[in-house]
């Protein structure tokens, strides 16, 4: 009688070899990877808030922010924060929209513009969204670069109401996430409100696996 192993039995414990390597590595890369959360809501603190003059106690500045957090466990890298669409509704106005453009949004309290960025796990950071001035009461989008057609005085984001805009959050090394996001402005200062949008994520177990 052979004790030699049949050659099958090398073929086939290879591939069970080979296999249970790859699960384990995708399970691994899983299990670490940095997991990006865009949080925009009245009670969180930071997204709303009101800001003074260096020296100054008065509140001269109202923003809107969202705080991006990594719930994950590695750091992510390259984070970048744009609007695809935005939307207006007003009563006497109707509802408009803009998606012409991709609009990229800055770090907030930077001297210098900053587009992308890392968070580390636990972490999270803030990116400015609007705006209004005590001085000067309108609303102000805090886009790095804005077009021109949003700038006109009859352009959208000009006048009382309700605003909404799609938000795009990416990453070298994480899964991108989408949100969109709205706010209401009543036409004086501070003047802006962030209205309840907080959406549950489903199908979790679909993006799961595509990961």
């Amino acid at each position: 009688m052979s004790d030699q192993i049949p050659w099958t039995a090398w073929v086939t414990g290879g591939l069970a070899g080979s296999a249970l390597t790859l699960i384990s590595q995708w399970v691994s890369r899983l299990w670490v990877r940095p997991r990006l959360v865009v949080l925009f809501k009245d009670e969180e603190p930071g997204c709303r808030v009101n800001t003074n003059f260096v020296g100054g106690t008065e509140f001269v500045e109202h923003y809107l922010r969202l705080k991006i957090k990594n719930s994950g466990r590695s750091t992510a890298v390259g984070v970048s924060v744009c609007v695809t669409r935005l939307t207006f509704a007003a009563h006497g106005v109707g509802t408009q929209e803009f998606a012409e453009d991709v609009l990229d949004l800055k770090l907030t309290l930077q001297l210098n513009p900053i587009l992308s960025f890392l968070i580390a796990p636990g972490a999270h950071r803030y990116v400015d969204v609007a705006h209004t001035n005590r001085d000067k009461p309108s609303h102000n989008y805090d886009f790095h670069v804005h077009p021109a057609r949003l700038l006109m005085p009859s352009a959208l984001g000009s006048h009382p109401g309700t605003y909404g805009a799609e938000i795009f959050v990416v990453a070298e090394n994480a899964r991108p996430v989408q949100r969109y996001v709205t706010w209401s402005w009543d036409g004086g200062f501070p003047g802006l409100r962030i209205v309840s949008n907080e959406t549950v994520q489903k199908y979790w177990w679909r993006r799961l696996l595509r990961r």
